[in-house]
């Protein structure tokens, strides 16, 4: 009976054991994980003079997407193996979330119309 009893102690201090290496492992793991992921950042993104404000994707391997170069906005273009300028935008011509997760108020594909408007514009013009 007293041998049942030990067995039974060594069982569940192994079981407590084996489950506080593992949360040590997880946890452990998770600060890796983060430490990877900064070091991993370009330092020097923030002052980066080319940032991707929106992209859209159009299925498949085609997206179009709006960049910051400088301090030009151009709208491109992005295939399986090709990058398209679209046109250089005005600032104006759309909005820009001021915080990464805000939601604009102004739609990619309202943008997109908005370029189709003006090139139309722009083919009445040279006719």
């Amino acid at each position: 009976m007293l041998l049942s009893d030990s067995i039974r102690n060594s069982s569940l201090t192994n079981v407590i054991s084996l489950i506080l290496i593992f949360i040590f492992i997880l946890i452990l793991a998770y600060f890796t994980a983060k430490l990877t992921a900064k070091l991993q950042g370009n330092p020097l993104s923030k002052r980066a003079n080319i940032k991707i404000v929106e992209t859209f994707r159009l299925g498949g391997n085609k997206f179009i997407s709006i960049v910051k170069i400088g301090e030009n906005y151009y709208a491109l273009g992005f295939g399986k193996d090709e990058i398209t300028m679209i046109d250089r935008l005005d600032k104006d011509s759309f909005n820009i979330p001021e915080v990464p997760d805000d939601v604009s108020k102004k739609s990619f594909m309202d943008v997109l119309r908005d370029i189709n408007k003006k090139e139309e514009q722009d083919n009445t013009d040279k006719k």
